[in-house]
């Protein structure tokens, strides 16, 4: 979860932080978590970007792919920026076993980092066996590559319990079947207070 603490005020939150704090009048924001998506210089008060950076056991995450895939499997490798470091780190281990593997990324995010609001589009390829392999201890993020991308197969491994597991998601089965995924409407909501 992403937290910003703001004076004596903290809210959990992925909105426009510096916003937030602007109009609380902080003199410094210190923002613990996800990438820089807003630049240093266009932010109205002094930003300090904390990234959070967790090691896994990538041995195990390495004998967990190589035993329930094929080595002619394409893996696409994503998760949350915690993990973002070990996510390319293991790139190159599996690589070095056969698989090939991309890391997907969405401007403005660390490579492999997926957001709730934010998720690449993955390219089309040739390959029959492709997976997403989303590391990260929650679905929320995962949800959203899976709605980007409703046609590869998608697994969470949760680096805390040591576990795979084959994921699905009713939006993404929903937009396939219909027309909005093909070619979505524009559509405005504007909230007034």
């Amino acid at each position: 979860m992403l937290s910003y603490l703001i004076g004596p005020y903290t809210t959990y939150c992925t909105a426009c932080s510096a916003s937030i704090a602007s109009a609380l009048a902080a003199d410094l924001l210190i923002h613990y978590g996800h990438s820089c998506l807003v630049p240093f210089n266009s932010t109205s008060i002094p930003c300090l970007y904390v990234f959070v950076d967790i090691k896994i056991d990538t041995h195990h995450l390495l004998q967990t792919l190589t035993l329930n895939f094929p080595t002619d499997t394409t893996l696409f490798l994503a998760g949350t920026i915690q993990f973002a470091s070990e996510i390319r780190a293991m790139k190159l281990e599996l690589e070095k076993t056969g698989f090939r593997v991309s890391i997907p990324q969405s401007k403005l995010l660390s490579v492999g980092e997926v957001l709730g609001c934010t998720a690449p589009r993955i390219a089309k390829i040739d390959s029959e066996d492709k997976v997403i392999v989303f590391v990260t201890d929650r679905r929320f993020h995962l949800e959203a590559i899976m709605i980007a991308n409703p046609e590869i197969k998608a697994f969470r491994y949760d680096p805390y319990l040591g576990k795979l597991c084959g994921e699905t998601s009713e939006s993404s089965t929903r937009l396939i079947s219909s027309e909005v995924y093909s070619y979505p409407p524009l559509v405005a909501l504007i909230l007034c207070c």
